[in-house]
């Protein structure tokens, strides 16, 4: 949070404008990797209160 990458945010905080959505996550620990043994994994198909996932909202394209 000092590098200014991530923020803290409350909800209902002042200056919000429509809805306030999150992207859940969480991370993924490998002991036997040289490099790399911490990575974050983002679930882009979760929902909340039976609404959209951000996988539903996104255009896959043509199947190809």
């Amino acid at each position: 949070m000092d590098a200014g990458i991530v923020e803290r945010v409350e909800e209902g905080g002042a200056g919000e404008v429509g809805e306030v959505h999150y992207l859940a996550h969480h991370t993924v620990i490998r002991q036997n990797k040289q490099t790399t043994k911490v990575r974050v994994v983002y679930d882009a198909s979760a929902k909340r209160n039976g609404g959209p996932a951000l996988n539903d909202c996104l255009y896959s394209g043509p199947p190809l």
